[in-house]
């Protein structure tokens, strides 16, 4: 796996015109999440400010609406679920360099959403337990299994045979594939400290510039973890192809 090549091909498709147009999409969910979260009531996040002050929400936003518990709930379930169909979306669009099709990208998209965020919910799950544990088996799980999306996007799998597919892709790998995990970690991390330097300043010129910029931020980010992911298991992949490239020809006929 040649991690430099897939960090860079990703930032290739995420400048293009198709990477933009999922960012916008990513955009717009990642804007109702926010949304969402600001207009909680306060007692519904006074649980969080006590034990989380940093994971809080601002006690008073730009961003916030009148909404009730209930209907900022509603509206966050429905920003995840858009963001979710936007990374699938975004995994198959941004899986080759060629310029997709919307029938191509979207085929069975709610299947798929719907399949990616069970998967999610359990891979996140899962890690958590195993960081919680001893820390290495949350990243051996993390490294193992989140290829899965690639299954759910690409080859229109249901969760547990994604998951037993991402096993086997990574299955004699996981070494390049932790390194793969761990570069592309510092990179989105430096990229987004870089960009919260110009974020800061416009908190100090406008409180709703700065959430907006900060929103905008998150769904370059998004699209650019699609990318890469995509690129990512797109190689490994190809690996496998190319490794069983002999396996339909008679064991004989073999040097």
């Amino acid at each position: 796996m040649d991690v430099v090549e897939t960090l860079r091909t990703g930032f290739d498709r995420t400048a293009s015109r198709t990477g933009a147009a999922l960012i916008l999409a990513a955009f717009v969910a990642q804007l109702a999440s926010t949304v969402a979260l600001h207009s909680q009531p306060p007692e519904a996040t006074a649980p969080i400010r006590e034990e989380f002050p940093a994971l809080a929400p601002p006690a008073e936003s730009p961003l916030a609406f009148p909404l009730s518990a209930l209907g900022a709930a509603a509206l966050s379930f429905a920003a995840m679920v858009a963001a979710v169909a936007v990374f699938v979306v975004g995994f198959r669009a941004l899986s080759d360099d060629g310029i997709p099709s919307p029938r191509t990208v979207t085929r069975n998209v709610g299947w798929a959403t719907l399949h990616g965020i069970a998967g999610y919910l359990l891979l996140l799950a899962l890690t958590s337990v195993g960081i919680v544990l001893f820390v290495l088996p949350g990243v051996f799980v993390l490294v193992t299994f989140a290829f899965f999306v690639g299954f759910v996007a690409l080859e229109d799998d249901g969760v547990v045979s994604a998951y037993r597919e991402s096993w086997a892709l990574t299955s004699g790998r996981r070494v390049g594939v932790s390194l793969f995990f761990g570069v592309l970690l510092v990179v989105v991390l430096l990229g987004n400290t870089l960009a919260g330097i110009p974020v800061t300043l416009l908190f100090g010129v406008s409180e709703m510039l700065g959430w907006i910029a900060n929103v905008a931020v998150s769904a370059v980010t998004m699209v650019y973890t699609a990318a890469v992911l995509a690129v990512g298991f797109v190689q490994l992949r190809d690996g496998d192809e190319d490794d069983d490239e002999f396996s339909d020809i008679d064991d004989e006929l073999l040097p």
